[in-house]
């Protein structure tokens, strides 16, 4: 936190850009309580760096949203 107690926020791309332009994430564990839709619905920036995920969902958003984002980063994928 800064001293007016705001916090600075960095997008997922832009904190895979601080390790590397080229390196991918092994697994993602995702559990952002709630914020599921503003982060997966920019998927297509970044998905194609990350190689499995664990993500816990939060509702109101729900598997065929987190499906329909996935779908739409064209990124093929498997849910387990």
């Amino acid at each position: 936190p800064k001293s007016d107690g705001s916090v600075e926020v960095k997008t997922l791309p832009s904190l895979l850009d601080l390790i590397s332009e080229d390196r991918k994430i092994d697994l993602l564990k995702c559990d952002i309580e709630g914020a599921e839709a503003e982060l997966f619905g920019h998927a297509k920036d970044w998905i194609n760096r990350v190689s499995n995920m664990i993500v816990e969902l939060h509702e109101p958003y729900t598997i065929k949203s987190f499906e329909s984002d996935l779908d739409r980063s064209g990124v093929p994928y498997n849910i387990i």
